[in-house]
Order: structure tokens, then sequence, then C-alpha cells
């Protein structure tokens, strides 16, 4: 199922705002964000997938994509994640 799963990644000209789609046949199945902050930071934002794709790994895909960005793209920033109370186990492994 992963094999079908396409990560866009878009960045906004207008705003500190990336944002990363996932994407089976076409159709947007989940999204995840990052802003960029004043002083070198990073904040992740809220992230979402389609209840019907859920518990496929598509989440953590999009996670690891945006982290691995961050990583290449930032270095020397500070990375910080705003979550909802359910999301810590992943995050707290960064």
């Amino acid at each position: 199922m992963m094999d079908d799963i396409k990560i866009v990644h878009l960045k906004s000209n207008a705003q500190r705002l990336e944002t990363w789609i996932a994407m089976i046949n076409g159709e947007i199945v989940g999204h995840i964000y990052m802003e960029r902050e004043d002083d070198s930071k990073i904040k992740f934002l809220d992230a979402w997938v389609h209840e019907e794709h859920r518990r496929k790994g598509i989440y953590r895909t999009l996670w690891e994509t945006r982290w691995e960005y961050a990583q290449q793209r930032y270095k020397g920033y500070k990375v910080y994640a705003w979550c909802k109370l359910c999301t810590p186990c992943i995050v707290t492994g960064k």
C-alpha cells in the first residue's frame, strides 16, 4: 500500500508555511505543515490523514519526510512541535 502513496512538497512564496500532502491515485489523503519563524526556529504544525487511510503509515511517512527536510534544509534551527495530546509518541522520539 505504501508504494501507492505519493508525497508532494508545496512551498508558499507568500508565507513561511510549507506543506506536504499525501496522495493516492490523485486523491489527497493527508497533509502536514511546518512554519519558518524568526530567530532560526521551525514550528511543526498540524497533520491530518483521512479516516479511511489511517493506520497505514501515512502519518509517519509525512512526519519523517518533513523531519528529514527540516534537518537538511535548516541546519542549526530549533525545531519544535505544536501537537495534539495523541501525538507525543512520535514527537518525543525526535
